[in-house]
């Protein structure tokens, strides 16, 4: 660059600036803590970012998630309602087998025949035909015949050779000949000795039952 003529006269300030040069335009220094932001700013944000995307990325991924915890939920309340309607059922169950046992089971006056029998008679049946057991059904028998106190007992005596019903009194004739026909004896004998009080049937191999 070519030196212009200065109109001028020197003065003491051109004195001073002669040994100068020119000097350039400086910034003002940059602190510390601003070059160090943009790293804090990427180790603290990037993971947090990082994280974000990761949590939204897997729901995305999981469509079913919602629907198996909407059906759970559907089934705990089916559960609920199939227990109710099960207790409802049982119940229902229970008031029809209740129902069912009461038109079943047997009035007073079903049980008991419309008959003047004293069926409180005292009736022994003695087993003397050598069959186990024999005595026993007989009394079973006769008790759902409303015969309320029959006794089985075994009979070891020879006579009588047949089957026969002996009876204390005239005035259990009746209750003897009833029983008789229930058991097919036709064998009736008024015998206060063999018969003390009540009925005795003996039960022997001609016995059919």
């Amino acid at each position: 660059m070519t030196k212009q003529p200065y109109a001028y006269d020197e003065d003491e300030f051109d004195t001073l600036g002669a040994d100068r040069v020119p000097v350039g335009v400086h910034r003002r220094p940059v602190p510390w803590w601003r070059h160090a932001l943009p790293f804090v700013v990427v180790l603290v944000l990037a993971p947090v970012l990082a994280f974000t995307v990761v949590q939204l990325w897997s729901q995305e991924s999981d469509p079913g998630a919602d629907q198996t915890a909407a059906e759970a939920s559907a089934g705990d309340d089916g559960s609920a309602g199939g227990g109710e309607e099960t207790t409802d059922e049982g119940e229902a169950g229970q008031d029809g087998e209740t129902t069912e046992e009461e038109s079943e089971s047997p009035t007073e006056e079903e049980t008991t025949p419309d008959d003047d029998l004293d069926r409180d008679l005292s009736v022994w049946v003695l087993n003397g035909a050598g069959v186990s057991g024999l005595a026993g059904e007989v009394t079973a028998q006769l008790s759902d015949d409303g015969w309320s106190n029959v006794v089985a007992d075994d009979y070891s005596y020879r006579l009588p050779t047949d089957s026969a019903i002996f009876y204390t009194t005239a005035d259990m004739a009746d209750e003897a000949e009833a029983i008789g026909d229930s058991l097919g004896i036709a064998a009736l004998h008024e015998d206060p000795d063999a018969a003390s009080n009540g009925v005795v049937i003996v039960l022997r191999p001609d016995f059919q039952g």
